[in-house]
């Protein structure tokens, strides 16, 4: 019987610790191989939406997606930030039946590194907003930025929202609007490319005010560049707009603008004023727009009350790629106005563009890009870094555990085979 009970000890014991070993390495090594996981919980999910909609998803969290196509119809109304992989390999299409993702009712958000492709289009009998790439609503704090959005109607819309910044996105073979902001305030559209559309307008912004449109780069073929629609105290500066759009910049009823600093080049028209007055136009190149007859529309005025300011009060106007005037002083101001008509005229035309060359610009652009980059992939690393040392601090919390464990089970079985240890009778002496 005794040669028995140690048998049996450490047969349970190696049981126990078989047990916790076991549970021990499934714990550790059983992740979920999922596309979408929440940084913050370290959740992984199949498709964005269930992380989204998870209860464990919080305001602040950030959800990060990995390559692949994704088709969903992306709604999100937590504050959240939605991060791609990689724009050009990590793909939202909603197949064509309606908005790719929705922003409502929010405090905060950022929508970042994807490719958004494919919304519902008017030919399939879909209405706005179903036909849009990016549509924001009722939201302020949105930032839209490095994505590339295509083959939609409306690329990107904001609808009574504010405070917002839409950075370094590509939009291409969009069918109508590629950015439009309505009824919205203090918006930055800044860096964005938008190329080959086939819609009215690259950028339409329209019964909106405080809104900056900045170093853009615009070249459609088709619709105007940039529209401005029942708009004021916005501010246009530093946009390339080129290579036969409709108009380079549209000024419909709209008052009190700053257009300031941009290259208008090779478009059927240049600056188009609609009843249009008290604008700032200055500091601007307009360079050869001219209409399919070669007759030069460097601006075309239609309506009445157009009367415009042409020159920064400091004695410097735009550029004008057809001014005949002569700089005798060479002082890089033209001797004599620039007429446009009998209530509009440059007193101050310069004599050679007021541009950033493409090249310098370029440079200018991917060092802030690289900055850009490296502060963001310093951030994903100490995440990473984060993550590894929860990992570790788990192993830890599991090895303590099985110590803990065995443990217990040495002193619970010790204290077993003491108490079965057979008592010795006292020997009886004999006389």
């Amino acid at each position: 019987m005794r040669s028995k009970v140690p048998r049996i000890y450490l047969l349970v014991f190696s049981l126990t610790f078989s047990m916790v070993i076991f549970h021990y390495v499934t714990l550790v090594s059983a992740k979920p191989n999922l596309p979408v996981r929440n940084i913050d919980t370290g959740f992984d999910y199949t498709t964005i939406q269930e992380a989204i909609d998870a209860s464990e998803t919080l305001d602040g969290h950030t959800i990060f997606v990995r390559n692949g196509r994704y088709y969903e119809r992306v709604v999100l109304r937590k504050d959240l930030s939605l991060i791609g992989e990689d724009k050009n390999t990590t793909i939202i299409d909603a197949n064509g039946n309606g908005p790719v993702i929705r922003i409502e009712n929010i405090s905060y958000s950022r929508v970042s590194g994807f490719t958004i492709r494919n919304s519902g289009r008017w030919y399939s009998h879909l209405t706005f907003p179903e036909s849009t790439g990016i549509y924001v609503v009722n939201s302020r704090g949105v930032v839209l930025d490095r994505n590339i959005v295509k083959t939609t109607e409306y690329g990107i819309y904001f609808a009574n929202s504010s405070n917002s910044v839409v950075y370094n996105n590509m939009l291409t073979a969009n069918d109508d609007y590629d950015i439009y902001l309505h009824q919205s305030n203090s918006i930055t559209v800044c860096g964005n490319s938008i190329l080959d559309s086939l819609g009215r307008s690259g950028i339409l912004v329209k019964s909106s005010v405080h809104n900056i449109i900045d170093r853009n780069t615009i070249s459609l073929g088709f619709g105007n560049a940039i529209t401005l629609e029942d708009s004021y105290e916005n501010i246009v500066e530093s946009n390339w707009l080129s290579d036969k759009s409709w108009d380079g910049i549209d000024l419909y009823k709209s008052c009190n603008n700053i257009i300031v600093g941009n290259t208008i080049e090779n478009n059927w028209r240049g600056i188009i004023l609609h009843d249009a007055r008290d604008n700032k136009i200055y500091h601007n190149s307009l360079i050869d727009n001219k209409d399919t007859t070669g007759i030069m529309r460097q601006i075309v005025i239609y309506g009445s009350n157009n009367t415009n300011i042409w020159d920064d009060s400091l004695g410097k106007g735009s550029y004008w790629s057809d001014y005949g005037g002569q700089d005798l002083d060479n002082d890089g101001i033209g001797d004599v106005p620039y007429v446009i008509d009998q209530e509009n005229q440059d007193n101050y035309p310069l004599m050679n563009p007021s541009i950033i060359p493409p090249k310098k610009m370029q440079s200018l652009y991917y060092e802030l890009l690289s900055s850009y980059d490296y502060l963001q992939t310093n951030y994903n690393n100490l995440r990473l870094e984060q993550e590894h040392i929860i990992n570790e601090l788990n192993t830890i919390r599991c090895l303590m555990y099985i110590l803990m464990t065995t443990t217990i089970i040495f002193a619970v079985t010790t204290v077993y085979l003491i108490a079965r240890k057979p008592k010795v009778k006292p020997e009886v002496k004999t006389n």
